[in-house]
């Protein structure tokens, strides 16, 4: 409870309150674009950088009850169309993307934070929770105190499609949520792979239940008759799987939004290669720690 009230306190410092602003629908300056603009419904766009992009990939996109806010330079928010209203408070600092993919659902506030370069991608039909954060970063330096090395690089962060994210988790630096992960409320992924069709609780996150799928209706107003309905559901629309083909991993989109390349370049990639939208594109499986290797003597 203490570290949720110290990321609210964190967030609310360097974002102000959040206020329907005709301002935001003006061209900004100093090199920054709003591409399609957005509706804004209780909402806020801040530009403190420059060449910064905001794109939106349709006109009605709905922005409510947040704030983006671009306090460094050369970086890209991507909004794709969606059914549903973005809840999304962004920071956005120096040369770094946020893409989240279409028709995701947000409960609450979905919070992020990219620091030092690093990326957060989020794919399609995801549902997110009331309480939830994301950040790439630490955010403090951290050293080894024999070596005097840095031990906390900051890393990017990629959530799959269908993805369930519970009620007050957060997802830390360099974690991996595979398409169709479920995340309990009050998890940490703490930079982890979570494996697809998995799913995953605690602090640390870990794998509860293997080949699992989710559908997206609530089940709150469900009666007898609609609970019995419901116990059977022969489609595999939500089950993943290895196909190298479709296979788009992170260090790739990472490679392909480094900070040396293009605003445009990076922007043309965000549209062609991510909107494919290939079913298997984010599948991953269960990380497994190295086994050591076996001595000749434990050989023989």
């Amino acid at each position: 409870m203490k570290f949720n009230k110290y990321i609210h306190i964190f967030f609310d410092r360097f974002s102000p309150k959040v206020t329907s602003a005709q301002s935001s629908r003006d061209e900004p300056s100093n090199g920054n674009q709003i591409i399609n603009h957005p509706q804004l419904n209780n909402a806020e766009i801040i530009f403190n950088g420059s060449n910064n992009i905001l794109y939106c990939e349709t006109p009605d996109i709905i922005i409510k009850n947040c704030t983006l806010k671009f306090d460094g330079d050369n970086s890209i928010i991507f909004l794709s169309k969606s059914r549903f209203p973005y809840k999304t408070e962004i920071l956005m600092h120096n040369d770094s993307v946020v893409y989240i993919g279409r028709d995701n659902f947000f409960n609450g506030v979905l919070r992020m934070i990219t620091s030092e370069q690093k990326n957060i991608i989020i794919g399609d039909s995801g549902l997110f929770s009331f309480g939830c954060w994301i950040r790439t970063a630490d955010p403090h330096l951290v050293y080894s105190s024999k070596t005097k090395t840095r031990i906390n690089p900051s890393r990017s962060v990629l959530i799959g499609d269908h993805v369930w994210i519970g009620q007050n988790v957060i997802v830390l630096k360099g974690s991996r949520v595979g398409s169709g992960a479920i995340v309990g409320a009050g998890s940490v992924v703490s930079g982890k792979i979570l494996s697809s069709n998995g799913a995953h609780g605690g602090n640390p996150a870990k794998l509860i239940k293997s080949d699992v799928f989710f559908l997206g209706t609530s089940v709150h107003p469900y009666t007898d008759k609609q609970t019995q309905a419901s116990e059977k559901y022969e489609h595999d629309d939500y089950i993943y799987e290895q196909v190298v083909s479709e296979k788009i991993s992170l260090d790739y989109i990472d490679r392909k939004l480094s900070p040396h390349i293009s605003l445009e370049l990076k922007l043309d990639f965000l549209k062609k290669t991510l909107s494919q939208r290939k079913k298997n594109r984010f599948f991953l499986s269960e990380s497994k720690p190295n086994k050591p290797k076996a001595s000749s003597k434990d050989r023989d």
